[in-house]
């Protein structure tokens, strides 16, 4: 009985940690959309913006492009190193790969 009591109590600090971490992710992107908002009114440059959680990341982003229709994707690199690359994994490569979009990257 204690195991199960203790089974149930790392899955409610499991489920409390995720979503205490969803709650801060989407407060930190808020804050960004926030800013880029700003940036881009003050150049007069048409602005909208999507938090979208997804398992995988690029294929949130794809999704994301078709939805809304968009023209270009605007994507910025961490420049990593080849072994960070493989240990990581690049988004932005496998956007190019998959993007019927033209991919623009900053570094």
């Amino acid at each position: 009985m204690v195991d199960i009591v203790a089974e149930f109590l790392q899955g409610v600090q499991l489920f409390t940690r995720i979503n205490s971490h969803e709650s801060n992710n989407e407060a930190h992107t808020g804050a960004l959309r926030g800013q880029f908002e700003k940036r881009a009114i003050a150049a007069g440059v048409e602005f909208t913006a999507q938090h979208v959680a997804a398992f995988q990341v690029n294929n949130g982003i794809l999704e994301q492009a078709e939805i809304a229709g968009c023209d270009l994707i605007v994507m910025v690199t961490h420049g990593r190193s080849a072994v960070g690359e493989f240990l990581f994994g690049s988004v932005v490569r496998i956007i190019f790969a998959k993007s019927r979009r033209p991919v623009f990257v900053l570094h």
